[in-house]
């Protein structure tokens, strides 16, 4: 599963720009894929792959700048500054797109607030290795 997070409350915009990549990378993939919405507005695309898959791994990440050691709250989730040793400059990394792969969980559809948009979680698509590594690669 790839969870695209709606940290910024910008309606997707990682999700979309992801979207149109691999449309224009593999016509017709995002079609075949299960997608749901999730609470924040973030999205979930589930799919199986006939390769192995490596374990949760974070793709996109930014730095947000915090006035100090204090949590930040950004979207539903609260983040610890950390100060950079050789700016001084207090930051949190918020995950913006990751994986859920082999041994990873995650809640989906019919939990509070997750909805499905596309296909059925009981059957999610099988892709190849190269159709994930066009997933993945976009992210």
């Amino acid at each position: 599963m790839i969870d695209f997070d709606n940290w910024d409350g910008g309606g997707g915009e990682a999700f979309d720009a992801w979207r149109e990549s691999v449309e224009a990378q593999k016509p017709g993939l995002i079609d075949r894929l299960v997608i749901e919405t999730t609470p924040s507005g973030g999205r979930h695309v589930v799919y199986r792959c006939e390769a192995p898959v490596s374990g949760n791994t974070k793709l996109a990440q930014r730095w947000i700048e915090s006035g100090g050691p204090e949590p930040i709250v950004v979207g539903a989730k609260e983040y610890v500054p950390r100060r950079d040793a050789a700016s001084g400059v207090w930051h949190a990394a918020v995950t913006m797109i990751e994986t859920r792969g082999e041994g990873g969980l995650f809640l989906c559809a019919p939990s509070d607030g997750y909805e499905l948009v596309q296909g059925d979680l009981a059957e999610p698509p099988e892709i190849t290795a190269e159709e994930r590594d066009v997933l993945l690669g976009a992210a």
